[in-house]
């Protein structure tokens, strides 16, 4: 019964012949499709097949020397690329496409899903793995973020690898835009967005590539300080927000949130302490409380902040207005009831 194309042991046995044709190829004598065909015990036109995939997924430089009367590479230093993989690691690259959803709204999806289909293209394992069975039992849901357009990735992606200032128009988020150039130092994603950690005349600064608008590569030479180190540079930020002064933050969790707090790290520099009352108590060192707020209220009545005093002050300013804002909506429902 002949093989279906899609079957992945005829593109076991295609990967093999693909590299014995190069082995050949490479002895120098020219082979024909011929000589190729009787070596593989194929049929000529597969093997005219099996060279137009040489140089269509691969590159190679393969062409027909009519004085030889046979194949040759023009470029003696080309190699394809050999590589071996064992189920378990064939079954890990196919589950890579679901982690590059996260980057869905930003030009990096398409190209990264061409690098890895390139890569599957060119494993001839012993093993195939099916990444249609694989993904219909694992998938990754991307975070919700903001488009980067293709002109702003092009030039930031530009601008870092040439080492060179970036000029864009840059809308602050209450809506303000400037034009400005800076000096860009590394990109980042966090949690779905993507931010540009750049030097500025006033510092350096973080800047989101979907605020940014009619980019431009400009004349000039970035010199990253040596001792820069965006893990350090990060170490001390709740995410992206960074500040000057350093405070240690304390958290106190009821019983029932506590078993969800603890399994995760929430910060490189996190200490828990388990209290009387069955709940949690964690505490980090950040430079930054934004971020922090936010992540407090997210759980809700469950999370006390309990140092330090100007957070605590904060706080309770936060939800003192929240209460507010609650009165009123409850006023006003309770208003529209009785009329009715």
């Amino acid at each position: 019964m002949p093989r279906r194309k899609d079957d992945p042991r005829a593109a076991k046995v295609q990967y093999w012949r693909i590299f014995k044709i190069d082995e050949l190829i490479r002895s120098g004598h020219c082979p024909d499709s011929a000589r190729l065909a009787r070596e593989l015990e194929v049929n000529p036109r597969t093997i005219k097949r099996d060279i137009e995939y040489l140089r269509l997924y691969f590159g190679a430089p393969v062409e027909y020397d009519a004085a030889r009367k046979g194949y040759r590479y023009t470029e003696p230093g080309f190699h394809l690329p050999a590589v071996s993989l064992t189920g378990e690691e064939l079954s890990l690259l196919s589950l890579a496409p679901l982690f590059f959803e996260q980057w869905k709204r930003t030009p990096l999806y398409g190209r990264a899903k061409k690098v890895f289909d390139k890569v599957t293209r060119a494993v001839p394992g012993a093993v195939s793995v099916n990444p249609a069975w694989l993904q219909s039992g694992f998938s990754a849901r991307p975070e919700s973020g903001t488009a980067v357009s293709q002109p702003v990735w092009d030039a930031v992606f530009t601008a870092l690898h040439d080492k060179k200032p970036l000029e864009a128009v840059y809308r602050s988020p209450r809506g303000e835009s400037r034009k400005r150039t800076i000096e860009p130092y590394h990109a980042l994603c966090h949690q779905g967005e993507w931010y540009l950690v750049a030097n500025t005349p006033e510092g350096i600064r973080t800047f989101a590539l979907s605020r940014m608008n009619r980019p431009r590569v400009a004349a000039g030479t970035v010199k990253v300080p040596a001792g820069f180190d965006i893990r350090e540079y990060m170490s001390h930020s709740f995410g992206v927000f960074r500040g000057d002064k350093l405070r240690t933050v304390r958290i106190a969790f009821s019983p029932d949130l506590a078993p969800y707090v603890r399994e995760r790290a929430w910060h490189a520099t996190q200490k828990t302490r388990d209290r009387k009352d069955g709940g949690l108590e964690i505490s980090f060192t950040v430079d930054h409380l934004f971020e922090v707020k936010r992540w407090v209220l997210s759980w809700g009545r469950g999370a006390t902040v309990l140092a330090p005093k100007e957070f605590v002050r904060e706080m309770a300013e936060e939800t003192g207005a929240m209460r507010g804002n609650y009165r009123q909506r409850r006023k006003r429902t309770t208003d529209d009831t009785d009329k009715s």
